[in-house]
């Protein structure tokens, strides 16, 4: 005597991602891109950010807050079916966005000059405050006031990686009138 049973082997998904801006202290974005056998979509995600914290949603995302390689897994189940997948994240250094100026009050036309100390950095944006921008890594600028006020400016240095982390940092000149 025997028995005959019919078996159904249900064919196991594949894992699958995308990872966008990995900075420290950044809101970084993953990007479920796991396939499935037909007919048996995925129910279930479980992302181990491998800092001790996970979720549940399909497309989360997450804030690392030092800068160095975790391991990243994600866990997809279908109603038969899991597949589990990691991968070697690599968090990358925000930098920090410094700068001196060599004066930072005085009578129009007062030129400034802007000594760049930024940490970690490659490329720079520097915004005046008055629509006029740089991006010198250490510009001088010369700021007008043809006002019968003192004028503010807030000037703003974006510090950014090649990876394309980033870090801003602001400061004011203040411009005289001149006297007629």
């Amino acid at each position: 005597d025997y028995i005959n049973k019919s078996v159904v082997v249900h064919g196991s998904p594949v894992v699958d991602f995308t990872v966008k801006n990995v900075c420290e202290n950044a809101i970084a974005s993953f990007k479920d891109n796991s396939t499935f056998p037909r007919s048996t979509p995925l129910k279930s995600w479980f992302w181990d950010f491998g800092d001790g914290i996970s979720s549940p949603v399909k497309n989360p995302t997450h804030r690392y807050d030092s800068s160095r390689i975790f391991k990243l897994k994600l866990t997809v189940k279908t109603a038969f079916c899991k597949s589990i997948d990691s991968f070697n994240l690599e968090v990358k250094p925000k930098p920090k966005a410094l700068f001196q100026m060599n004066d930072s009050v005085g009578c129009s036309p007062i030129p400034i000059t802007f000594k760049n100390n930024s940490i970690v950095s490659t490329k720079y944006f520097w915004d005046f405050g008055n629509g006029d921008t740089s991006i010198a890594t250490a510009p001088t600028y010369r700021f007008l006031n043809s006002t019968a006020a003192t004028v503010g400016y807030n000037v703003a240095l974006i510090a950014s990686t090649a990876f394309g982390c980033s870090d801003t940092i602001t400061d004011s000149v203040y411009v005289y009138h001149v006297p007629k």
